[in-house]
């Protein structure tokens, strides 16, 4: 992990915001916040489950070498207290 994040890139964000046209202008820092709030959520999130570590898990049972947000999907429905946690949560794909 010798980039400022490890497991997305603050690019990849940024495209992300601007085609999916959710605001008219994002600052350029939007990018790096919205990086830093999703690993910490796929990292730390109840009490010091790795979301992370399970959504790798059902990319590699699916044989493949990214994380998908489906698989971020597998793993928090899989997972009792996760599933409970985030009941009305989204993730979109």
């Amino acid at each position: 992990m010798n980039r400022a994040s490890g497991w997305w890139e603050v690019g990849w964000i940024a495209r992300f915001l601007k085609k999916g046209r959710y605001a008219h202008h994002t600052s350029t820092g939007a990018p790096i916040y919205l990086l830093v709030v999703l690993e910490y959520l796929a990292t730390e999130l109840v009490n010091g489950k790795q979301v992370l570590e399970l959504a790798g898990n059902a990319a590699c049972d699916n044989k493949k070498n990214r994380i998908n947000p489906r698989d971020m999907l597998l793993a928090v429905k899989n997972d009792d207290e996760l599933g409970i946690s985030l009941q009305g949560v989204t993730i979109a794909s």
